[in-house]
């Protein structure tokens, strides 16, 4: 089945390495990983880009099952993502409200190899991101690498200016804290 990133064993690994408590299940023709997160006065089990499902009826399999663990641990409500658009329907038939507050992933992302050649990542970049990492020496930008908490600030900024000139959506600062 074809999942996105957060949906992977290695996030939900990563999710356990910083003392999360995941849920992991499947079924015929579905798959999710959630976390259990705890709010103020409120808990929720949040299933980022997800559940995976091949169809329609798939996913209401997953989402029941999901709405029965999250019964079983007495959360507030759930936030799901399931990415087919085709899914949306079924979220609607099944009386699931549309979040109407900021994401709290990126709603673009990419997984790239880094271990491809230098020249494979850069022809695989759209045109107009392609040409401003060939140029961007020529504006000053250098690009660092820290290990420094401090230095988030840095990246705040830009993340602030990028969402001023282009489509991206800022990640919510809470991450970074």
């Amino acid at each position: 089945m074809n999942q996105h990133f957060l949906q992977s064993s290695a996030w939900e690994k990563f999710q356990q390495s910083l003392g999360r408590k995941v849920f992991h299940n499947r079924g015929e023709g579905w798959e999710y990983f959630a976390i259990l997160e705890h709010g103020t006065g409120n808990s929720r089990l949040y299933c980022p880009f997800g559940p995976t499902a091949i169809n329609e009826e798939a996913l209401r399999l997953a989402l029941k099952d999901l709405a029965e663990l999250g019964k079983k641990l007495g959360v507030t409500f759930l936030r799901v993502g399931p990415i087919k658009p085709t899914f949306s329907k079924v979220l609607s038939d099944e009386t699931w409200k549309k979040a109407t507050y900021v994401h709290l992933q990126p709603e673009h992302t990419h997984v790239i190899n880094l271990q491809q050649p230098e020249e494979e990542i850069i022809a695989s970049m759209a045109q107009p991101v392609r040409n401003c990492y060939r140029n961007y020496h020529k504006k000053g930008v250098t690009v660092h690498q820290s290990q420094n908490p401090d230095d988030i600030k840095y990246f705040l900024r830009i993340d602030t200016r990028s969402c001023q000139t282009n489509w991206h959506v800022a990640a919510p600062r809470f991450i970074f804290s």
